[in-house]
């Protein structure tokens, strides 16, 4: 499955959201692999972004932290944003709402970065990039 950085790093916070949550453990098999997945994709954005931040920041000597220098923002928000917008093929895995029960509850802005991975019976899952806006 394609997918772009910032869909994937969205989709790994909401995936850690269902972390202490129990279904049948081909569900948890899954769902783990996803979060692995996609916690790989986060983690490679995360190492990236602040090579970004070294290449146009300085380094604070007290802290030993750095930070971009004002007139470089510009410059480190195009490239993050290439970042981003990459799109990395991904072997993800889909679970039917059926599969996740009944008594599985989640919030809207959850469900979001997920859609692509949760399918209703007898429906083919959302492909990323073709969610239709209302």
């Amino acid at each position: 499955m394609k997918m772009k950085v910032k869909d994937a790093a969205s989709s790994h916070v909401a995936l850690q959201q269902f972390g202490n949550t129990k279904f049948p453990m081909q569900i948890t098999l899954h769902l783990a692999q996803n979060l692995r997945v996609l916690g790989e994709v986060a983690e490679l954005f995360g190492k990236q972004r602040n090579e970004l931040v070294v290449k146009y920041g300085t380094l604070d000597a007290e802290t030993g932290v750095s930070t971009v220098i004002p007139k470089n923002q510009i410059k480190f928000a195009a490239e993050v944003e290439a970042l981003l917008d990459e799109e990395v093929e991904l072997s993800l895995r889909t679970v039917s709402l059926a599969d996740l029960g009944k008594k599985t509850e989640m919030e809207p802005n959850t469900m979001v970065p997920l859609d692509w991975m949760i399918t209703l019976e007898g429906q083919k899952p959302t492909p990323i990039g073709k969610r239709k806006a209302n």
